[in-house]
């Protein structure tokens, strides 16, 4: 764990697994429980370990949060999702980062800095927001259908660090997160 992510203080979720398709379900799940609650996720290939050979086949998939053993052979979201909420409290993860106009993220990486401009006029013409957050992630913004002045606000930071609070959801390989609170860090 390097320094930036020991600072943020999130949980760590570990998958050991083989090749078997129990393990792509649980690689699959994990990753999406791991956005979600904010956690670190690391995958270990036990076939590929001269260690953790002994525990492929019939041991796997073996799950730890915090290097405490949740599930062993058997793919259990709920527990995994338990033992996530144990740790965090169920809360939404909070994210710091940089407002990004992510047109020209996607296509040139451009960041925050010397592209307010051209990202002030993006978000006037409706062009989507997002989140490069410190720990390295980028996340497409999302109104809250519920109260949107907090996604709102953040059309008129580009360039500027802030906080994000709220839901985080994937789709096909995309994180966003759903903004009920932003703010200044």
């Amino acid at each position: 764990m390097n320094d930036q992510e020991e600072r943020v203080n999130r949980p760590k979720v570990s998958l050991y697994r083989c090749t078997c398709r129990h393990c792509d379900a649980a690689e699959e799940e994990l990753r999406r429980l791991a956005l979600r609650y904010g956690a670190i996720f690391e995958v270990q290939r036990v076939d590929r370990d001269e260690r953790l050979r002994g525990f492929a086949g019939w041991s796997t998939p073996i799950v730890a949060v915090d290097g405490v053993g949740v599930t062993q052979f058997k793919v259990d979201v709920k527990a995994w999702e338990e033992a996530l909420i144990s740790r965090t409290g169920g809360k939404p993860p909070a994210l710091v980062g940089f407002v990004v106009d992510m047109c020209c993220y996607f296509k040139r990486g451009v960041r925050p800095a010397g592209h307010e401009a051209c990202a002030l006029e993006c978000f006037a013409a409706g062009g989507p927001v997002g989140i490069a957050a410190l720990d390295g992630r980028v996340f497409l913004a999302l109104p809250d259908k519920r109260d949107p002045a907090p996604f709102e606000s953040l059309k008129k930071k580009p360039g500027e660090e802030v906080w994000v609070e709220g839901e985080i959801r994937l789709r096909d390989g995309l994180a966003g997160i759903v903004v009920s609170r932003a703010g200044e860090p």
